[in-house]
């Protein structure tokens, strides 16, 4: 393999294992206050079983593998997309206290829940039409706490990217 398109493909591998390493270090203001200690768990145990498997890419990489050989194929484009997303809101002044906090995602229908975390979890959801707003919930509704709650166990599986808002809309 050319040694020009191994070292970007290390890189790429590298940069991969970083982000989500950095997602788990931060990972106790993404508990999002769980109110079961059974959600809690089985995110802690998710995420050791994503640490182990980062660590063995890491290791089998660093004694000189071939990382088409020890990762998963890459393809462009996404066949399935990730049922969640999660990164950090990125909001232009800062005006509603948001800008930088981690939140998770899920669309349900044709609404994403977002549900963000300072100390005290916020709680938004889009309608398709909105690209950089979202409404301000004064919690989610009964029959979406459970599907948000289930991200917490598949949070290996959602997109990593930012968030970009412009503006949060008051309570519906």
């Amino acid at each position: 393999m050319n040694t020009v398109l191994k070292s970007i493909l290390i890189v790429l591998v590298v940069s991969f294992i970083g982000t989500r390493g950095i997602m788990f270090l931060v990972d106790e203001k993404l508990a999002l206050n769980p109110t079961n200690a059974e959600v809690d768990t089985d995110a802690r145990s998710a995420r050791m079983q994503a640490e182990q498997e980062a660590d063995r890419l890491a290791e089998a990489i660093a004694a000189g593998a071939d990382p088409t050989e020890v990762s998963a194929p890459t393809a462009a484009g996404q066949s399935n997309p990730a049922p969640c997303r999660t990164g950090r809101i990125e909001m232009p002044e800062n005006r509603y206290g948001l800008d930088g906090d981690i939140y998770i995602a899920r669309t349900i229908g044709d609404k994403t829940y977002i549900q963000v975390s300072p100390l005290t979890p916020t709680f938004l959801v889009q309608q398709d039409f909105q690209m950089v707003t979202a409404s301000r919930l004064s919690r989610f509704p009964d029959d979406v706490t459970p599907k948000i709650r289930e991200v917490f166990m598949m949070i290996e599986h959602c997109d990593v990217a930012p968030l970009h808002l412009a503006s949060v809309l008051p309570p519906q």
